[in-house]
């Protein structure tokens, strides 16, 4: 999986995880979960993904060190390549 498509899926998920209905901040641990816990990917490539997305200016860590998407970033959608 490319890093774009990883990063891709990770936005995803962040802002899946941050819908209106939930709290606008997510924990790392829980993106890892959710992409590694099924075994779809590998944990320390979704942690370097998080990091990629973070210093490309696409996700956001708050002092509480959980992240958000970016303002201004737009979530790509599913099966979208750049």
């Amino acid at each position: 999986m490319s890093s774009t498509s990883t990063e891709d899926r990770i936005l995803r998920t962040v802002d899946a995880q941050t819908s209106p209905a939930q709290p606008d901040t997510v924990r790392p641990g829980t993106i890892v979960l959710t992409l590694a816990g099924n075994g779809s990917m590998n944990p320390g490539d979704v942690r370097q993904g998080m990091q990629s997305a973070v210093d490309a200016g696409r996700l956001e860590h708050t002092e509480e060190g959980r992240l958000r998407v970016a303002d201004g970033v737009e979530v790509p959608a599913p099966g979208r390549t750049p």
